[in-house]
């Protein structure tokens, strides 16, 4: 008896989670950043300039800003891809996947994994990237001495995206 249901993806790989990069940004932003904005906003309203707490406020929103940033998460699932960055979570089906390699050596995500999708546009999940390398657990020479070798997380992107045109995941 079959269940009419659509089974869950299965998770095949995910970038691991470093918890100490969390507790760094949180702590740079109490230790920096809240007594920087206490400070600004006090003076502020001692000077009686409503600036002054203003600036307090939007120095609080950069450091919960900093502290969301570190949210970098790639996951490769039966489904398809699920890229975590910002407030945000893409998830990429493998119908809508053309080609999955080595990205190229951008400012913002040097060498991530690089997404192609049907519509030619390409996705570049920084937690891929040789900015988070270390994040990963990965050596900093983890995509090679050229940067330009697969890293696991790209591996893992193009046997899972083999896998399902085979037709192992179902279409």
């Amino acid at each position: 008896m079959s269940s009419s249901r659509p089974s869950r993806p299965i998770a095949l790989f995910r970038t691991p989670e470093r918890p100490w990069s969390l507790i760094v940004a949180i702590a740079l932003a109490v230790l920096v950043l809240l007594p920087l904005a206490i400070l600004v906003a006090v003076l502020g309203a001692t000077s009686g300039s409503s600036a002054g707490i203003v600036l307090g406020l939007v120095i609080l929103l950069v450091g919960c800003v900093f502290v969301i940033t570190m949210r970098r998460r790639f996951t490769v699932t039966t489904a398809g891809i699920e890229v975590a960055s910002h407030p945000g979570t893409s998830r990429l089906p493998w119908s809508q996947i053309r080609l999955v390699r080595v990205g190229p050596a951008t400012f913002r995500a040097p060498r991530a994994t690089e997404i192609v999708l049907a519509d030619g546009s390409a996705v570049r999940p920084p937690a891929t990237s040789m900015n988070f390398a270390v994040r990963r657990g990965e050596m900093p020479t983890a995509h090679g001495a050229d940067g330009t070798s697969p890293t696991r997380c790209t591996l893992a992107a193009i046997d899972a995206h083999r896998r399902y045109l085979a037709g192992e995941f179902g279409r």
